[in-house]
């Protein structure tokens, strides 16, 4: 490994007094990453971006720099300012949409720096305002908002999804979490209202059973208690959990019965 190390920096060298030295490094800097020679391949890489900044290679390579430490090496940080070097100094280059969205992604999943990748996520919309799939930036934007607790900018994010983009592959998901987020606060008519939408357009979704189980909840915390335990009784034999169901019918006939008392 030292004597790879050695010839890859006599290689640059001699690279740098070539007249193509940018498109030399490139390559010797790519053969590198292709063995598997990840940290020398950087080191050929930042060569290349330090001695011909202008070059047509200098965003390929940044690029490359930041996928290799995100993708292989998992250093989040140094991905990050090599992503975000390429953004400020290469603002014009076709990698710099998706560089960006790649900063978010670290922050949000990676790091879940939830408060960053709000940042970063609104910053991909404002830079690129022809990114392609704006809806799904809006729904990783209000999962983030969920994490916080911030539920009003859960509903204001998902409203903006929904009015903007009612035929998106996010519509399902974002009337879901907007009725479940009314529910956590506790304004159950909304929530009520919210989960029924939701049932009566997509019946069969993948959140549909999920939905019912927020219909009867909905309707257990309003003091629904009849209709609650009908709607309970309705999902116990497909609900996955079905001891937790079997433990609210429980609970809500018991104050059921109390009441009448």
């Amino acid at each position: 490994m030292r004597r790879l190390f050695i010839f890859a920096l006599l290689a640059g060298f001699i690279l740098g007094c070539h007249p193509r030295a940018d498109r030399s490094h490139f390559e010797q800097g790519q053969k590198l990453w292709d063995q598997g020679y990840y940290l020398e391949a950087i080191k050929t890489f930042e060569v290349l971006v330090m001695e011909h900044p202008d070059s047509k290679y200098a965003d390929d390579a940044l690029h490359m720099i930041g996928s290799t430490y995100q993708y292989y090496l998992k250093q989040w940080d140094r991905a990050l300012s090599s992503y975000q070097r390429l953004i400020k100094d290469y603002p014009e280059s076709s990698y710099a949409p998706s560089d960006q969205l790649r900063i978010a992604e670290i922050y949000h999943y990676q790091l879940e720096d939830f408060p960053h990748a709000i940042v970063e996520y609104h910053r991909l919309l404002s830079l690129f305002k022809n990114w392609p799939d704006r809806d799904r930036i809006l729904y990783r934007l209000a999962l983030c908002f969920f994490e916080l607790s911030d539920y009003r900018q859960v509903r204001t994010t998902l409203d903006l999804l929904l009015r903007d983009f009612p035929e998106s592959d996010w519509v399902d998901e974002a009337m879901f979490w907007k009725a479940e987020s009314y529910y956590i606060e506790g304004e159950q008519e909304k929530a009520l209202k919210g989960f029924r939408d939701y049932l009566e357009r997509y019946p069969d979704g993948e959140l549909s059973l999920s939905a019912r189980f927020g219909v009867a909840k909905s309707l257990e915390e309003s003091d629904n208690l009849l209709e609650a335990i009908a709607a309970y009784e309705e999902i116990l034999p497909l609900y996955p959990n079905r001891t937790l169901i079997e433990k609210r019918i429980k609970v809500v006939k018991k104050r059921y019965q109390e009441k009448k008392r």
